[in-house]
C-alpha cells in the first residue's frame, strides 16, 4: 500500500551532480522514518546524465525519490513549482542541491508546524561552515553565501504548508535567477499568517569554489 507522506522534500537542481548527490545522501540519512517522506528531484538543466543518476540512487536505496523537468520555462522559481505541485505532502520542505540537511532537519521542521498549528510556514536554520583560513580575504561569493545564516527566510531551508502555496499560487516564475524569489514568497505568506522560525532544523551549506 502506497502510504501518503507527510512532507515532501522540493530539490531543484542544475548541472551539478556532485553536489546533487552529496545532498541526496543527506537526505536519506534523515532520522524520520522512511515512509513519512518523499524527495523531489526537478532537474532544470534537462540532463540525462542527472536523470539516471537520480533513478541509480533510488533504485539502489530503495526510496521514494521522484524526477521531474520543467515542461517549460526556467529558473528556480519554475522548478520549485514543478517540484511542489507534484508533492503528495501536506507539508513542503525546500532546500537546494548544494546544500547538507542535518539528519533531524525533517524531523524538526515537522514537528515545529506541528506545534504551531497557525504558522503558514517556518524557516530552519542554516549554517555556513568556515574553511578555517580566517587571514584569506573572502570572496564576494562567499560573503554572499554567509549572509544566508542571518536571513529570515531562504528556500535553502523553508517548510512550507502545501495549502499556503496554492492559495498564493507558489513561486512568481517571472524570478529568472535564484535571487529574491524566496523574499517575495515570504512577503506573500506573512499575507496569509504568521511565519514561525524552527532553529532546530539545520542545513549546512558550504561554500562552492569561485573566483
Amino acid at each position: 500500500m502506497n502510504i501518503r507522506p507527510d512532507i515532501s522534500v522540493v530539490l531543484p537542481t542544475y548541472h551539478r551532480p556532485d553536489l546533487l548527490e552529496r545532498c541526496l545522501r543527506a537526505l536519506l540519512a534523515q532520522t524520520l522514518s522512511t515512509e513519512r517522506f518523499e524527495i523531489i528531484v526537478v532537474d532544470d538543466g534537462h540532463d540525462d546524465l542527472t536523470r539516471e543518476q537520480v533513478r541509480s540512487i533510488a533504485a539502489t536505496e530503495g526510496r521514494r525519490i521522484g524526477y521531474l523537468r520543467p515542461p517549460q520555462g526556467r529558473g528556480p522559481a519554475v522548478a520549485r513549482n514543478v517540484g511542489w505541485r507534484a508533492a503528495q505532502g501536506r507539508l513542503v520542505a525546500f532546500t537546494d542541491d548544494d546544500t547538507q540537511p542535518e539528519p533531524d532537519w525533517l524531523r524538526e521542521g515537522l514537528a515545529a508546524l506541528s506545534r504551531h498549528a497557525d504558522w503558514v510556514a517556518a524557516a530552519g536554520q542554516v549554517k555556513v561552515p568556515c574553511d578555517g583560513d580566517r587571514q584569506r580575504r573572502p570572496t564576494d561569493h562567499e560573503l554572499m553565501t554567509r549572509g544566508l545564516e542571518t536571513a529570515e527566510f531562504v528556500t535553502a531551508n523553508a517548510f512550507v504548508r502545501r495549502e499556503a502555496l496554492e492559495a498564493l499560487g507558489g513561486f512568481d516564475e517571472r524570478f529568472l535567477r535564484a535571487w529574491r524569489e524566496d523574499s517575495d514568497l515570504h512577503f506573500r505568506l506573512m499575507q496569509l499568517g504568521p511565519v514561525g522560525r524552527a532553529p532546530l532544523a539545520v542545513v549546512c551549506h558550504p561554500v562552492r569554489p569561485e573566483r
